[in-house]
């Protein structure tokens, strides 16, 4: 504030000794400079009517000073939130003592896990598949002497029996049957118009050069039967 007075001209004018003014108001001078400076203020009327001036300032700015010192300056607490710490924070501070750099420490971190990570997935897969592929047996197929052979009952024995007895019996008899009823080709000549006989001695010749067949009972009972033959409609032809 005085140097404000002094440098827009309110100062003492008449005396050169503005700026020792100064000086001696801010406590500045010791010594003997202080006491020549004092000398100089009772001889001197303008910079004794300035100190006069700004002692009574001084004194009133005291006077506020206590009066607001009687009051207790409030007490602002203000909370203190707590920053967020990265992840990273952790691993700088871990590697901080080692001496490393945090980027690196970082990298030889991820590097870490990644090497975890792929020794874990090694342990838990095994080996690799085209090992796995290697390692696999061939399939075999199992042969016909291990495959289990269940025995047929006693009645599907039975029955497949019967059915080979059959099937050998309709053999028999359409065998007999084609040997009995297909006649023997005979060449009959005919004088007239009228009725001519058929030559029967040329057929029982045939008949007894010939071994009776033996017939099953299948046979039998075809040839027990009484219905037309076809030696009867050559018969009945040959009398027409």
């Amino acid at each position: 504030m005085v140097n404000e007075m002094f440098d827009s001209g309110n100062g003492p004018r008449g005396c050169g000794s503005e700026t020792t003014l100064v000086s001696y108001l801010y406590g500045e001078m010791e010594g003997r400079e202080r006491r020549s400076f004092e000398s100089h203020l009772e001889d001197c009327d303008l910079c004794a009517e300035e100190i006069a001036s700004f002692s009574s300032l001084r004194i009133s700015l005291g006077a506020i000073r206590n009066e607001f010192s009687a009051t207790e300056s409030p007490s602002t607490s203000v909370p203190e939130t707590p920053a967020n710490r990265g992840w990273l924070e952790p691993l700088a501070a871990f590697f901080g003592p080692l001496g490393v750099r945090p980027a690196v420490g970082v990298a030889a971190f991820t590097l870490l896990l990644l090497v975890g990570a792929f020794a874990v997935s090694y342990l838990f897969t095994g080996v690799g598949t085209e090992e796995i592929a290697e390692d696999v047996p061939p399939v075999t197929e199992p042969l016909e002497s291990d495959v289990p052979v269940s025995e047929p009952k006693r009645n599907e024995l039975i029955a497949e029996e019967d059915v080979e007895e059959m099937s050998e019996s309709e053999q028999d008899t359409s065998a007999s049957d084609n040997e009995v009823r297909q006649p023997q080709k005979v060449n009959v000549k005919r004088k007239s118009r009228g009725p001519a006989s058929a030559p029967r001695r040329s057929i029982e010749q045939i008949a007894e050069n010939t071994e009776p067949p033996t017939l099953s009972e299948a046979a039998a009972e075809d040839l027990d039967d009484d219905s037309l033959r076809l030696t009867d409609l050559f018969t009945e032809t040959s009398e027409d």
